[in-house]
């Protein structure tokens, strides 16, 4: 699987997963800004829809910021893994 091909398909986990937990992208962006990330609301929405691609360290920050708001939004031991 090439980069690109490996970017576009953890796009759409991160999309599957956001929809599971019931989380927008405003949410997540908050999520990643508190936790030091620099990437604005509208890149992170264009990520999630395939329509940019993100660095491999953002890809990451953007998981852990998903698992964050989803814990923080979710009954103790019911927060999932986007990966």
């Amino acid at each position: 699987m090439s980069t690109m091909e490996t970017a576009v398909q953890h796009a759409r986990v991160l999309r599957r997963y956001l929809d599971q937990h019931h989380l927008d992208v405003h949410r997540l962006w908050w999520s990643a800004f508190q936790l030091g990330g620099d990437v604005g609301e509208t890149e992170i929405d264009a990520y999630v829809h395939e329509c940019l691609h993100l660095p491999p360290a953002v890809r990451g920050l953007l998981v852990r910021a998903a698992q964050t708001a989803a814990a923080a939004s979710s009954p103790p031991g019911h927060a999932g893994n986007p990966a």
